[in-house]
């Protein structure tokens, strides 16, 4: 009788430590594969930025730097307003990006374009001291997530103003 007792509480035990094994190689495979789910989006992210900036938003910045363009104090030319907010929206996206959870590793993708996505924010001056006077500070929330990020002073002057 002793016998039967003994081995189903190794049946049990066994059962139980297989669970364990099951249950923590589950967690560490879900681990593995946000952290893979992660490494696309930053790819994907990565690539997007590459192919706007070698196609025209290089070449935008430059021109505008070049004229010697202060955006705090002059306004941009009317023809480069809407491509300087076509680039503040997608820093926008990625801010959104950010804080919906989906990119966590921010700081991988700013080592790389973190100085360009500050060129954008600094010559969007203009169109974000605008819309922020226009719409409040929500309009641009998930821009103003990077640019605390990135330290972009601009903007933190700017919402001090608003304040």
């Amino acid at each position: 009788m002793s016998f039967n007792i003994s081995a189903e509480l190794i049946t049990i035990l066994i059962g139980v430590i297989t669970l364990i094994i099951g249950v923590f190689n589950s967690v560490k495979t879900n681990k593995q594969t946000v952290k893979s789910q992660h490494l696309q989006i930053i790819f994907a992210v990565s690539e997007s930025f590459r192919q706007k900036w070698e196609l025209d938003w290089s070449d935008i910045l430059d021109e505008l730097d070049v004229d010697h363009i202060n955006p705090r104090t002059e306004e941009l030319p009317g023809e480069q307003v809407k491509n300087i907010r076509y680039m503040l929206n997608w820093v926008d996206w990625l801010g959104a990006l950010k804080s919906s959870g989906a990119l966590n590793e921010l700081n991988i993708l700013t080592s790389s374009i973190g100085i360009p996505i500050k060129r954008i924010i600094n010559v969007g001056y203009t169109v974000l001291r605008e819309d922020t006077k226009n719409y409040g500070e929500d309009y641009w929330k998930n821009l103003f997530i990077v640019a605390d990020y990135l330290n972009v002073k601009c903007v933190t002057e700017l919402r001090s103003v608003n304040s």
